[in-house]
């Protein structure tokens, strides 16, 4: 399935908003409402579609996509990574697409200037994520707690940037 990143819209903000996922993974539920609209229209957030142009994930970059708890522990340390965050839509997980979607976000993201790679935080938990994240060369950096869940950042040195998919 092939993806493409655009600038969010009103219209994949409000989607991405109403998003709930199962537990244990409805820690990445969004709020629905106003104030979450205007984040995911804030400039650092991008829809992710598929080739009929149904919504089916975002990404982000910088501190939206970092968990505030990680800053107080310095995981947040080397200003020249790129933070990227990604989720895709509820019903889509679990099914085998997260290593062309995550690919798809990689060779997005790794055309922006000035960054000596990408990192991304993730819930220790969340294996499924890991796993993909491992499959794309990325490895473990700093573990924090934030309100009861782990959580680790992982990072992605640019030379592996072109090994994307």
């Amino acid at each position: 399935m092939g993806y493409f990143i655009q600038a969010m819209d009103l219209r994949a903000a409000e989607q991405i908003s109403l998003w709930t996922y199962p537990k244990p993974y409805d820690l990445y539920d969004a709020t629905s409402g106003p104030e979450t609209t205007a984040e995911l229209l804030d400039g650092t957030y991008f829809r992710v579609t598929s080739q009929d142009g149904d919504v089916v994930g975002f990404c982000c970059i910088g501190a939206s996509a970092q968990v505030p708890a990680g800053l107080a522990v310095g995981a947040y340390a080397h200003p020249t990574l790129l933070d990227m965050g990604l989720g895709m839509r509820p019903d889509l997980t679990g099914h085998g697409l997260g290593y062309a979607f995550v690919g798809s976000v990689i060779d997005f993201l790794s055309k922006r200037p000035n960054t000596s790679g990408l990192r991304l935080t993730v819930a220790t938990f969340n294996q499924r994520a890991i796993s993909v994240y491992q499959h794309h060369r990325f490895v473990p950096a700093q573990r924090f707690f934030s309100q009861r869940t782990a959580f680790m950042t992982m990072e992605r040195p640019n030379q592996t940037l072109s090994l994307a998919t």
